[in-house]
């Protein structure tokens, strides 16, 4: 898929929803192949006041195993996660516009277009990036700067309490990330 710097970018009109407090918006399926799991064990040890709008879609759900396990997922899910509906792809960049940054995978270390998008719209973006895996930019190879290395649950919680509670780091961040997904686009 190739990135659209037409339809992601820093000045799409955010949608119309309200907001009390820093809010981040995770659009990957649930399931525990793209981390839910670490990712809400992240948020039960943070220390910082804020929302996660988690989109309430599925992933492995083919047995009746895998939807229990589901299930079982969003009985226990932290207070912090608020489930949302399924949202159109065309309003994704409206959805970015609106928050305050975006929570990624957490499993496979090397994320997926939609973090790629959220950076595009200028969003800091928690997303696991496992630096074994390197990006070739012309004739050099580099390490993603999608932050954080490691996927243990503290680490997470410790980057999102820091940018909840940091202007100057989610600034230093939008701008790493923002210029690897500019270049890897190119």
């Amino acid at each position: 898929n190739a990135l659209d710097f037409d339809r992601f970018n820093e000045n799409v009109i955010p949608i119309d929803w309200e907001k009390e407090k820093f809010v981040f918006f995770s659009p990957q399926r649930i399931g525990l192949a793209k981390g839910i799991d670490i990712i809400w064990k992240a948020i039960e040890l943070t220390k910082t006041d804020f929302q996660v709008l988690q989109v309430e879609w599925f992933l492995g759900q083919r047995t009746e195993e895998e939807k229990e396990k589901n299930k079982n997922l969003v009985l226990n899910k932290p207070t912090k996660v608020k489930l949302i509906p399924v949202i159109k792809r065309e309003e994704i960049p409206n959805v970015f516009a609106f928050v305050d940054g975006v929570i990624g995978q957490m499993r496979n270390g090397l994320g997926a277009n939609v973090e790629k998008e959220a950076a595009m719209c200028k969003k800091p973006v928690i997303q696991y990036a496992d630096p074994k895996y390197k990006f070739k930019i012309g004739n050099e190879e580099k390490i993603s700067p999608f932050l954080p290395q490691s996927n243990d649950p503290q680490v997470i919680a410790e980057l999102i309490d820091k940018i909840v509670s940091s202007k100057e780091f989610r600034d230093e961040i939008i701008e790493k990330e923002y210029s690897f997904v500019k270049k890897i686009a190119d």
